[in-house]
């Protein structure tokens, strides 16, 4: 709930405040009882209210961080988000390593100083990437491939079992009245020399991971990458991928880093342009992420995203839980929900995601694994919205008539966006166009009762 907006003034606490600030620092120093040598830097994720200005908000967190007492130590002033238009702060403050009361002491302290400036305190949850690997027709233009090294790509371009051998896709369009999407990849980056990914489809964007290089340390994101692009593995094999490092080479991070991470995909966004951004990560539902999304798709971005791995309902986990991102879950080769996929209203549709093969990092550059995960169901989706929009089905306006020049006859689907409407709402009512219904064995429970997944199963179309 907002607060009545008062003019920018010192954060210094009125006196309504002064006996719950007061209260608040004499728990903390009752905290405090022993000396702690050892310490580590906690984070904060604070949102800005919408009727204030994001400096002045700023400037009134820094003067409440140089405020704080001993123990807190802030080590640098708050560092200022924007994805579009959800503004926020990180904090960072030096504590105990074994004073987590601290932390949420800070919050308090945060929520009673600053409820002028801020409407949202959050901590800087982990996230981790959501993978487990394992190991290694008619007169419209199309293409083939068979046999297929992945069997995902053959689920998605049949609407029944069994399974075929060939993957058949749309051509794509190319020439310069073709649109050419562009598919972010938030993750732990991207080996851009992989073989994948020639000729130079794929390039380093940037790394917000602190002390971090530009290279894929880890693997997932290469994978990834590979599923929504790559020559052998991928679903959209003409996609140009940009790397956005935000998790390290164990595979985890921040949600704050991941917020940075948006904000430079939205930055890079131009209108008219395709810009897709796959997210296979998650951690703790987040307010604060989620807002920060449905700014990215309000901005234009379209953003697809893995439901996460713990069997549960994809409403408790961010971004999973994000109303307008596309959330996809997992199934496996015999059409069964798999049975870590988490599930419930916001899945938006499910894909191939129990041990799918792609490519992996390595010297060769030449390396693939096989893996599971809905952080492999979700770049199957991104690689179909890609495929979409450069083939006419899904386009900025100011390309449609071109593009269905270029085919010479209208696609299956053609998609002239109304002006009230976005290029998310378009992809998704798209995906549930082309979704094959009902072929995905989902156990029933009562928690299916209350919360149903969508039973669409995504396709090429």
């Amino acid at each position: 709930m907002y607060l009545t907006h008062r003019p920018i003034r010192s954060v210094a606490p009125r006196p309504h405040r002064a006996a719950a600030l007061t209260f608040s620092l004499l728990l903390l120093l009752a905290t405090i009882l022993t000396h702690h040598p050892a310490s580590a830097v906690r984070s904060l994720i604070l949102t800005v209210r919408d009727d204030v200005s994001h400096t002045a908000a700023l400037a009134a967190v820094a003067d409440w961080q140089s405020r704080l007492p001993a123990p807190f130590r802030a080590t640098l002033p708050p560092l200022p988000i924007a994805v579009s238009s959800w503004r926020g702060a990180v904090v960072k403050l030096d504590v105990p390593t074994d004073a987590d009361a601290l932390v949420g002491a800070a919050m308090g302290l945060a929520r009673s100083v600053l409820g002028d400036w801020i409407d949202d305190v959050e901590h800087d949850a982990a996230v981790q990437a959501l993978g487990v690997v394992r190991g290694r027709q008619d007169d419209q233009c199309i293409e083939s491939q068979e046999p297929v090294v992945n069997w995902a790509l053959a689920r998605i371009a049949q609407p029944t079992l069994p399974l075929a051998t060939a993957y058949t896709y749309p051509c794509p369009v190319n020439g310069s009245d073709a649109v050419v999407p562009t598919n972010y990849v938030l993750d732990t980056g991207i080996q851009i020399n992989h073989t994948e990914f020639a000729p130079g489809r794929a390039r380093w964007g940037a790394t917000v991971l602190e002390g971090a290089n530009d290279e894929d340390e880890n693997g997932h994101g290469t994978f990834v990458a590979g599923l929504i692009g790559g020559t052998d593995f991928g679903v959209y094999k003409a996609a140009q991928l940009v790397a956005v490092r935000v998790l390290d080479a164990n595979g985890t991070g921040s949600m704050s880093d991941v917020l940075k991470g948006l904000q430079w995909v939205v930055e890079q966004h131009k209108p008219g342009n395709v810009s897709i951004v796959n997210m296979s990560l998650g951690g703790t539902y987040s307010r604060s992420v989620n807002r920060a999304v449905d700014a990215a798709t309000q901005a234009g971005v379209i953003v697809t995203v893995a439901a996460g791995n713990s069997g549960i309902d994809a409403c408790l986990s961010s971004p999973a839980s994000a109303s307008s991102a596309i959330t996809v879950g997992a199934t496996d080769r015999q059409d069964n929900l798999a049975s870590f996929s988490n599930r419930g209203r916001c899945v938006s549709l499910l894909a191939p995601g129990v041990e799918v093969t792609s490519s992996w990092i390595g010297a060769s550059g030449k390396d693939a694994r096989t893996a599971s995960g809905t952080s492999f169901a979700s770049p199957v989706v991104a690689g179909l919205i890609a495929m979409y929009a450069n083939n006419g089905t899904l386009a900025p306006p100011n390309a449609t008539d071109a593009l269905l020049a270029r085919w010479g006859r209208p696609p299956k689907v053609t998609r002239v966006r109304p002006q009230d409407s976005s290029e998310e709402d378009d992809a998704k009512e798209l995906l549930r166009d082309r979704a094959v219904e009902d072929v995905v064995k989902i156990p029933r429970d009562i928690f299916s009762s209350f919360s149903p997944t969508p039973n669409l199963l995504a396709q090429v179309g």
